[in-house]
């Protein structure tokens, strides 16, 4: 076996030329970006994407799904300042402008870090939350059934873990 084929069966664990830090961003890859919860909005039906908290969680899906963005409950760190400036863009939601938003008919994305889905229950119920993917401890959510998400949540599951 020649080195050309002993190096294609070698994982990157194994492979002496793979730099190490590399594979640190492949192992934490899904907590650190959210790219995998962008691209399962992207292909799922066209929907407003709202972010929960500030920007910064979930910039990289911003980045990825090249469109405008809502923010939950955003107003803090550095934005705070700008967002209650006259002019400044009807980006920021609070969780009354979320909830009569997530009940209208049409369909809304939402990404959000998991221990925040108990409250996002009790505020729209279990039965309007719809898991489009999870990875790495955040969710996207839809408020809508779609083929990627058929059955809502529920409520008891989310429940139980508070």
């Amino acid at each position: 076996m020649d080195r050309r084929q002993s190096r294609s069966r070698c994982s990157p664990h194994d492979d002496p030329s793979f730099p190490r830090h590399a594979l640190g961003l492949v192992v934490f890859d899904p907590l650190l970006s959210s790219r995998a919860l962008a691209e399962a909005v992207r292909e799922s039906p066209e929907g407003s994407v709202i972010l929960e908290d500030h920007y910064y969680p979930f910039s990289s899906a911003a980045f990825y799904l090249d469109r405008p963005v809502l923010l939950l409950n955003g107003r803090s760190v550095n934005l705070e300042y700008g967002s209650n400036a006259p002019d400044a863009p009807p980006v920021f939601l609070d969780d009354t402008q979320f909830r009569d938003l997530w009940l209208k008919s049409s369909r809304c994305y939402l990404l959000v870090k998991g221990p925040t889905v108990p409250h996002l229950a009790d505020l729209v119920g279990g039965d309007h939350l719809y898991l489009v993917k999870n990875t790495g401890g955040r969710l996207a959510l839809s408020n809508q059934p779609s083929a990627k998400a058929p059955q809502p949540i529920g409520e008891a599951a989310y429940h139980a873990a508070k």
